[in-house]
């Protein structure tokens, strides 16, 4: 299950990366806001910081993610090899426990 919705939150954060500069999705993806106070405590995780733990999660840079993703086919390639290696990771974990 949690493969299944890291690999759905990767293959948005490509297309939204393709998409068009104004497009609604990827203006979201990219904005930040500055004028809203957050509640005392840990803040709440953000689309990007969720898609940015399932990168490091699958071993792809969270640095230069974005010139693989605009590429189509290479931004498949590298999420579906990040998916397998974080499926290893994550049944050795178990396994551990």
């Amino acid at each position: 299950m949690f493969t299944l919705l890291r690999q759905r939150r990767l293959r948005w954060i490509g297309h939204a990366r393709r998409m068009a500069d104004g497009r609604i999705p990827k203006d979201l993806l990219y904005s930040e806001l500055s004028l809203v106070k957050r509640k005392r405590g840990r803040p709440l995780l953000r689309f990007t910081d969720v898609c940015k733990r399932d990168m490091k999660a699958c071993d792809i840079d969270t640095v230069n993610w974005e010139l693989q993703a605009d590429d189509r086919k290479v931004w498949k390639a590298f999420v579906h090899n990040g998916l397998a290696v974080g499926e290893g990771k994550l049944k050795q974990q178990t396994t551990a426990k």
